[in-house]
């Protein structure tokens, strides 16, 4: 499994050696393509998340969900996403209880985890990595970093996640 950390304007991954099991395979074949659950509670982060994706034209859809009680049961029941891209602190069932909740569920636990967070504290940049997020981005502080950041993250949409990814500096 790949993973990486967005800090300090570099994103950096590193790849694991596990490999994927039959069923996990087949969870991933029946993702949705261009598909992107974002689960954030603030709506002014989601509209611009949403722009800054705009300014790309990709055919990406973004599906929002304000906590993770709403994204567990959005995984529960709908056509499962290409990637999660999850805030921390949310109210209910925060980024952390969630993607620890997705790597639990077999049918879910390949499915790619971005944490995205205002946090750059490495207590939750290590508490994510070792729960199994595939990255770690600290929300850029300007909208031109935040496209940038955008553009990082659809690397995902155009690879799977057993494929290297780069160092990307923004």
């Amino acid at each position: 499994m790949n993973s990486s950390i967005l800090l300090r304007g570099h994103m950096y991954y590193h790849s694991g050696t596990e490999s994927l099991s039959n069923q996990q395979l087949t969870t991933m074949s029946n993702t949705r393509q261009n598909l992107l659950l974002l689960v954030e509670d603030e709506p002014g982060n989601i509209l611009l998340i949403k722009r800054a994706m705009s300014k790309l034209k990709l055919n990406i859809q973004i599906q929002a969900v304000e906590d993770g009680e709403q994204a567990v049961n959005y995984l529960k029941k709908s056509p499962l996403p290409q990637l999660i891209l999850t805030d921390i602190k949310m109210p209910r069932m925060n980024g952390i209880e969630l993607l620890a909740w997705i790597k639990q569920q077999p049918e879910f636990s390949q499915l790619p985890v971005i944490m995205f967070s205002s946090s750059g504290e490495i207590e939750d940049i290590h508490q994510a990595t070792t729960l199994g997020a595939s990255s770690y981005i600290v929300r850029p502080g300007s909208f031109a970093e935040l496209v940038v950041a955008m553009q990082q993250i659809t690397s995902y949409f155009n690879s799977d996640s057993t494929s290297n990814h780069r160092n990307y500096e923004l």
